[in-house]
This record gives C-alpha cells, structure tokens and sequence, in this order.
C-alpha cells in the first residue's frame, strides 16, 4: 500500500454578477493538503478519493463597486502534467493513469538524483 500526499492550491474565480458585459474577475487561493492510499498495481482508472472542498467563506461578496459578486464555476486540475494521475475537472475526484509500480518509480527517482548529482553522465 501507498500513501501518496498531495498539496493542492485552490484557485477560485469569483466574477461579478450584474448586467455589464465585461466581466470582473478576482482570485481566491486557498491551501490544504491531502492523503490517499493506493494498492500497488492497481488498475488504471482507479479512483482514489476526491480533492474538491468547500470554497471557504461565503458564496456571495462585494464588490468594491458595489455591486455582488458570486462564485461561479469551480474547476480542478492539477498543477503540472501527470502520467500517474488525473483529475476530473468539474467533480474533483482524482484517480490513476497508469499503473502505481514502486519499483519503477523508485528507480525513476534514484536515476534523476543521479543525473542532477553528475550531470552529463548517464
């Protein structure tokens, strides 16, 4: 069994509701950090748990021109290309892409020490 921990950074759009055209744009961030167990070699598609989470605070703000702002859409993704994982986009839920083998993760891992340690040697 592995425990994979995952940092995520979520970042909310919140846009301004009202008649204008243009709409107004501000960004929330917030952090937390979560842990999944996986089975070695499980199969692909596997789903190991979900990293959406309330958006803390509330669903409505206002604006600094007055007018109220709303939370309109979350969407999830992670921060960088994975060939491990996924995410689904509008549910959160995170699942495998490939199959988990520690042996060749750990020699993936040993083999870039290797060639930041020495590089031009491999």
């Amino acid at each position: 069994m592995f425990k994979f921990v995952f940092h995520l950074i979520l970042l909310s759009s919140i846009t301004r509701s009202g008649q204008s055209q243009y709409r107004d744009q501000h960004w929330r961030i917030q952090e937390r950090t979560v842990e999944f167990n996986l089975d070695e070699n499980s199969p692909i598609g596997t789903e190991l748990g979900s990293v959406a989470a309330p958006v803390n605070g509330p669903k409505s703000i206002s604006h600094p021109a007055g007018a109220l702002t709303t939370v309109s859409e979350l969407h999830y993704k992670l921060g960088a290309p994975s060939n491990l994982f996924a995410v689904n986009e509008q549910t959160g839920v995170l699942s495998t892409r490939s199959t988990i083998d520690a042996e060749l993760l750990c020699l993936k891992a040993r083999e870039q020490d290797v060639a930041e340690e020495y590089p031009g040697k491999s």
